[in-house]
């Protein structure tokens, strides 16, 4: 895996030494763990919940990172719950036509990474239609 990625340009030491140390066919279906090493994409085990998204998915937490990719007029308070201890999310907060990139850790710190322009979420947590 190594040599294929030193084959495509890949020099960031970080990126060789963890794909060295992190036995790929670990993080694949066991029928998938034959061919775990080729230049290919493999089945991730997706699922379609259809839910109020703004709330997050509370059956599954918690979460390390959850990530909101529609505009939010704030981070709810059950979504953030769903954190693990050490979790990030990452959200576009503000209004309907302009937003700030806010991350959040899961004791409330946040850091705000400037201007962004997201579509609004709809949802109980999100802008009324």
């Amino acid at each position: 895996m190594v040599r294929q990625l030193r084959r495509m340009g890949i020099r960031d030491p970080r990126v060789l030494t963890a794909m060295a140390r992190v036995p790929r066919e670990e993080l694949v279906r066991e029928e998938d763990r034959p061919v775990a090493y080729g230049d290919h994409a493999l089945p991730i085990g997706e699922r379609v919940v259809h839910d109020d998204a703004s709330l997050g998915f509370p059956q599954e937490a918690p979460y390390d990172r959850i990530i909101v990719t529609a505009a939010t007029p704030r981070i709810d308070p059950a979504l953030a719950a769903q954190l693990t201890d050490d979790g990030l999310l990452v959200a576009p907060i503000g209004d309907e036509e302009m937003q700030e990139l806010v991350v959040r850790d899961a004791h409330g710190h946040e850091q705000r990474h400037g201007a962004v322009r997201f579509v609004p979420l709809r949802g109980r947590a999100g802008f009324k239609q």
